[in-house]
């Protein structure tokens, strides 16, 4: 509250002293205030679009998983018909291309097989197409050096690797749209929680399904 002069001038000089502080100091502590804030309110481009690509690695890779394990129940009798769909890679890859240093930075000498893996995912998307047939799945699975459950390990482990980025960035309506159980556990399950079948992922000539495992192999 300001003062009238008569009782500005009633005042004692200590009390004079402390008024002025407070009317000098408000503005100068408000100014401040507002340069600490001002920075946090206006988006940072590359944050924004880190985010945006964390969320569509974490959609298609989720995308991925459900339509393998479809895929993987129609090969087994369960499923009549082909679940119609393809593998999706283009957010982990824009991801990589764009931001792996960031993502990477705290790797321990296996970013260039992470890299790889992903380059690899892309390869098998791009022979696998668009299979609308059990048979056509059949005969493009034969040309790869990848079994089905190989291919599902894969895509799993990739999502597993990156989604301590996604915890961090993404929110947690983000996450909860991603479905139940939107990031992965820490090993791969088969879908009829059979053996997994591999000729790629194995270790001593026995199939890998703990994620930690395989980073520690390629570290």
């Amino acid at each position: 509250m300001i003062p009238t002069r008569t009782q500005y001038r009633k005042w004692s000089l200590p009390t004079k002293w402390s008024f002025w502080a407070a009317v000098i100091g408000l503005p100068i502590g408000l100014g401040s205030l507002l340069l600490t804030i001002w920075p946090l309110t206006k988006s940072d481009p590359l944050i924004q679009e880190r985010g945006q690509l964390l969320l569509k690695t974490a959609q298609e890779t989720r995308h991925n998983h459900e339509w393998l394990s479809e895929v993987a129940l129609t090969l087994s009798g369960r499923i009549d018909s082909m679940p119609p769909g393809s593998i999706k890679t283009d957010g982990l890859r824009q991801l990589l291309e764009r931001h792996g240093e960031w993502l990477l930075r705290d790797s321990y000498g296996e970013e260039k097989y992470i890299h790889q893996l992903s380059l690899d995912l892309k390869e098998v998307s791009a022979r696998l197409g668009t299979p609308n047939t059990r048979n056509k799945l059949l005969a493009s699975l034969k040309s790869l050096d990848y079994t089905l459950d190989d291919i599902h390990f894969l895509n799993n482990f990739l999502l597993w690797y990156v989604s301590p980025h996604m915890s961090e960035t993404l929110t947690e309506y983000q996450i909860y749209s991603l479905g139940w159980q939107g990031l992965p556990g820490t090993s791969y399950v088969t879908p009829g929680g059979a053996k997994p079948a591999m000729k790629t992922f194995l270790h001593d000539g026995k199939p890998i399904v703990d994620y930690l495992e395989y980073l520690g192999l390629i570290d």
